[in-house]
């Protein structure tokens, strides 16, 4: 019982990453509807996800011809990692009692992103979305059903974090094997 004072107490502050996360006013709707925004689901649940938009400064800087379509690729990769990032340091600090709940807010958290990710490549000329966003939910699905074993097991907690980590970085691989692909195809079209 006096190790729950001090917990909250070391508390990371994500209000600096909350505020530049913030969605715009304007927001477009998603290309992969989510029942529930990460944060509303995480307040529920007390795991706190910051909020996330779609990298607009990406898409604004491309329209208006001041980086390459590979330029942008490689923006929303870096964007999309770090995202991830913010999930796998989420689900670092989530403590016994919430662990049954985190594969909940980790698939509420991946589908948006995946969402603002499509939306995005949409934008930049994305061909055969069904396709990718089929395999982004499959993706998801098997990232969650993962998260769920991992957190379920009695494992030391720098076992779990050192798995979650791999999880989340073979994610973006394969995220960066779509973008990869995306581009090679542009690149094809301009020779």
């Amino acid at each position: 019982m006096s190790d729950e004072p001090s917990k909250k107490q070391n508390k990371t502050d994500w209000s600096r990453v909350s505020t530049s996360l913030q969605p715009s006013a304007a927001e477009p709707n998603a290309v992969v509807p989510a029942q529930n925004r990460p944060t509303e689901l995480a307040e529920v649940n007390a795991i706190k996800v910051p909020k996330m938009e779609a990298p607009r400064g990406i898409l604004s800087e491309f329209k208006a011809n001041h980086i390459k379509r590979k330029a942008a690729m490689t923006a929303l990769q870096t964007h999309y990692d770090g995202q991830l990032d913010v999930l796998t340091h989420t689900l670092a600090k989530v403590g016994q009692v919430e662990k049954s709940r985190a594969d909940v807010v980790a698939e509420e958290f991946l589908k948006e992103l995946d969402a603002k990710h499509l939306e995005v490549l949409v934008e930049l000329g994305m061909r055969n979305k069904q396709t990718r966003e089929r395999a982004l939910l499959e993706l998801t699905d098997q990232t969650v059903r993962t998260v769920r074993d991992v957190m379920a097991k009695d494992w030391p907690e720098e076992l779990i974090q050192e798995t979650l980590q791999q999880l989340f970085a073979l994610r973006k691989r394969v995220i960066g094997e779509i973008l990869k692909e995306l581009g090679s195809e542009y690149e094809s079209e301009a020779r």
